[in-house]
């Protein structure tokens, strides 16, 4: 059987460029927690908190092996907070990682780095934010874009950023708890830079607005679904069944994920060209072209 000229490409590009060898892999690790794995350039995202207000949290053992960097959380190169709320950040949390990962970077806004302890705070690479505005640095290997986001339903000074991760070949949005309106994400011009994945609060996905700035000021090929409170699951899912049916839910720490081959993550116009990717609802995996990448369908 001949194989796409698109595919062959890729294929190749995959033998010669050890950082995209094996792709991207994104594994949920609890409430917007997230590990982008790329192999040689692991990024962590709001990983490192416990318990609160009910949201999901690691469990005792899962989460010291996180915090000291055990086994299988050595060689994180990247350590992103979007804000201080503490079901995103703990400041003994990242202070202890960080002690047992000498060459991993912390890169959050001015905010959080001022609730660390001065060890850890010496470690930080402080973004200044303001809403609308971003910065683009490259970090161990990954093009991190710091998008200055306003959080919903709290006061203008939280200091919400979001980021746009360029990893493994593939565009990732985090953006944290940022308010779901056009204001917030219009000046960023995000269509234009091809996200490959979103990963979204859920309440982005279940109201006509919300879902209209997704549509119009995100644009993503696929969107990840979550902080998602393990006592809202059995309420939130069927929501989202119902307005975005391609959207993955993460909800079970440390196994949901999405990965994007190699083949799929190599050239943007590679992957328009040859069907290679599809997600399920629990997890991914590589298909042939007929299930060909699409665009995740959004109600209008």
């Amino acid at each position: 059987m001949r194989l796409p000229v698109a595919v062959l490409v890729a294929a190749a590009a995959c033998a010669t460029r050890p950082a995209v060898r094996d792709g991207l892999r994104i594994t949920y690790v609890a409430n917007e927690g997230v590990l982008l794995d790329a192999g040689a350039t692991r990024v962590l995202i709001d990983g490192l908190h416990g318990e609160y207000k009910g949201y999901a949290a690691l469990p005792a053992a899962p989460r010291e092996a996180l915090e000291t960097a055990a086994p299988p959380w050595g060689g994180i190169s990247v350590v992103l907070v979007s804000h201080r709320h503490a079901d995103h950040f703990d400041p003994g949390s990242v202070a202890r990682f960080l002690a047992r990962s000498p060459d991993a970077v912390l890169a959050t806004s001015e905010e959080v780095v001022a609730l660390l302890p001065a060890e850890a705070r010496a470690r930080a690479r402080a973004s200044p934010w303001q809403v609308g505005r971003s910065q683009t640095e490259t970090i161990a290997g990954a093009k991190i874009t710091f998008l200055g986001l306003g959080h919903g339903d709290h006061p203008p000074q939280i200091q919400n950023l979001g980021h746009l991760v360029e990893i493994g070949g593939a565009t990732v949005l985090h953006v944290g708890d940022a308010e779901a309106t056009a204001e917030n994400f219009a000046p960023f011009a995000l269509p234009v830079r091809g996200i490959d994945v979103a990963l979204l609060p859920w309440w982005f996905l279940v109201d006509d607005a919300a879902l209209a700035v997704v549509r119009t000021h995100i644009a993503p090929r696929r969107i990840v679904a979550f902080h998602i409170a393990p006592e809202e699951e059995a309420r939130v899912l069927p929501l989202l069944r119902e307005r975005v049916p391609d959207a993955v839910p993460f909800v079970r720490m440390l196994e949901d994920q999405v990965r994007l081959p190699c083949s799929e993550t190599v050239t943007k116009p590679a992957r328009r060209r040859a069907g290679v990717f599809t997600v399920s609802e629990r997890g991914a995996r590589p298909v042939g072209p007929r299930a060909g990448p699409r665009r995740a369908s959004l109600p209008r």
